[in-house]
């Protein structure tokens, strides 16, 4: 089972991909974010380890905190987690 957490301020977009990932077989979406800040608090809350499973689809123009400052942090804390 693939989990994936999707960050996307665009409503349409994020239940789009929720809707389309979790009626493929082998996918799961286990949260979905509109801002940066959210995800970031999921992350705390959550206590994600190294080495945990999922994939994050990361939206790059995000208002307050970009995409780019996730992208960092997560290459910082999470390495082994994918994201696209």
């Amino acid at each position: 089972m693939v989990r994936i957490v999707i960050v996307e301020d665009h409503n349409i977009v994020r239940q789009g991909l929720n809707l389309v990932l979790s009626r493929k077989p082998g996918f799961e979406v286990i949260a979905d974010f509109n801002s940066a800040e959210a995800f970031l608090k999921y992350l705390k809350q959550t206590k994600v380890k190294e080495g945990e499973a999922f994939v994050l689809l990361l939206d790059i123009s995000l208002p307050g905190k970009s995409g780019f400052g996730v992208l960092g942090y997560m290459k910082a804390q999470f390495p082994s987690i994918p994201i696209l």
